[in-house]
């Protein structure tokens, strides 16, 4: 994997007086700045306690997302109704971080074709703005530029071959045969997450085959364990697993791989999650 570029936006919020000793501090990143057309991109969203008092803080529906072009107009948003950004945590106890990872291509963007999830960004700047509304403090508003720029050699029929496949009228072992072939020719190709996504549907949903979905989705959270868009799934997974210290090694593992990115942060988080959750079952 290239090496990843990350933007952070780091703004400090003073908090009212009544926690007048402690700074809630707001971070947001991407993946890097330039990303190709349909590639998809992660967003990661912080608030820290960089404070050495307790705080306690409300953050549910404080957070809003938008994106805009260059003409400074909002690209649609396509996602599920409801406020899916907001941190949901409450108490902050000093240094503490509350982290949530999304990827912008599920809540905005142009549909390949109605009815199915899958989303691109045209060509072109395009500016990610962040406004934070953070209970008895000032409202702050972050934007990142970023530009979607069109593939080229591999990844242009990668997804020239993808896009194809989602907006014509195919069979369904027809559709399975053709990603198939897609992902077993292009297997280092930018676009995996997304034909391994679509194969994993296409074998749980259409084929009623559990486990041939179960080995796409193992491919794709053990070879693409840098995207966010193996967050899902890997819950998914380690739902089915016998125990706890399973859970923790297979996490270890993946975290081992994700590289310097935003789904290794997002790894770790859920690493520090099981382990204190083995040791509460201890004692």
């Amino acid at each position: 994997m290239k090496l990843i570029l990350k933007i952070v936006v780091l703004i400090i919020v003073l908090v009212c007086p009544l926690m007048a000793q402690s700074t809630l501090q707001l971070k947001v990143e991407i993946q890097k700045d330039t990303f190709l057309v349909g590639e998809l991109i992660d967003v990661g969203v912080s608030v820290i306690n960089t404070g050495t008092s307790f705080i306690h803080a409300d953050l549910d529906g404080k957070m809003l997302i938008k994106v805009k072009d260059e003409n400074n107009n909002e690209v649609p948003y396509v996602g599920p109704a409801g406020n899916y950004f907001s941190l949901l945590k409450q108490d902050f106890n000093p240094k503490e971080e509350d982290f949530r990872l999304f990827v912008l291509n599920s809540y905005y963007g142009i549909k390949f074709t109605p009815g199915r999830p899958e989303t691109y960004l045209n060509p072109g700047q395009y500016t990610l703005e962040v406004t934070f509304y953070p209970p008895n403090m000032k409202q702050q508003n972050i934007k990142i530029p970023f530009r979607v720029i069109l593939p080229e050699g591999d990844e242009l029929i990668v997804y020239n071959t993808f896009s194809g496949l989602l907006t014509k009228p195919y069979k369904v072992n027809e559709l399975v045969k053709m990603m198939q072939a897609l992902y077993e020719t292009y297997p280092n190709s930018i676009y995996q997450p997304l034909v391994l996504n679509e194969l994993e549907a296409l074998y749980f949903v259409w084929l009623k085959n559990s486990e041939k979905a179960d080995f796409y989705r193992r491919e794709l959270v053990e070879k693409y364990s840098w995207s966010g868009y193996t967050v899902d799934v890997l819950e998914g997974l380690l739902r089915k697993m016998a125990s706890n210290s399973e859970q923790i090694e297979y996490l270890k593992k993946l975290k081992a791989k994700g590289g310097n990115s935003l789904m290794q942060k997002k790894l770790g988080k859920m690493l520090e999650a099981k382990q204190a959750e083995s040791l509460n079952n201890v004692h």
